[in-house]
């Protein structure tokens, strides 16, 4: 059982259990075939969308830890990879990235210029 400062008590187990959220960590969602490849991984989100409406759900909500790719060696294809994303979908699927600071500090200008370009928001 998880409790959030709101005073919340949530299980976690119990909703993925049901099916009502899944919990994957970067190498399981990503990894598990190599560094991902934008053209297979765009089909993808939408098969997992559609599963999701298929549920009777309102779409996807996706959070997305990136400090494993930048782990990895992994940034300039991160970057890349993110490039070839469009910043809005056509289906109900919302795509939240984590970044750690001492990586976005070490973005030359054009890869976080890139990283503005193809999202919709960017906190930094």
């Amino acid at each position: 059982m998880m409790k959030f400062s709101g005073g919340w008590k949530i299980n976690a187990e119990e909703f993925e259990k049901n099916g009502i959220i899944e919990i994957r960590t970067t190498n399981q969602w990503f990894f598990h075939h190599g560094f991902p490849d934008p053209n297979k991984f765009i089909p993808f989100w939408f098969a997992v969308t559609k599963m999701a409406l298929m549920k009777r759900r309102k779409g996807c909500r996706v959070f997305v830890d990136t400090a494993r790719f930048f782990e990895q060696g992994y940034s300039n294809e991160f970057i890349s990879y993110e490039s070839a994303l469009d910043n809005k979908f056509n289906i109900p699927l919302t795509l939240i990235c984590a970044y750690q600071s001492k990586d976005i500090r070490r973005f030359t200008k054009q890869r976080l210029g890139a990283l503005h370009r193809h999202h919709n928001v960017v906190w930094v």
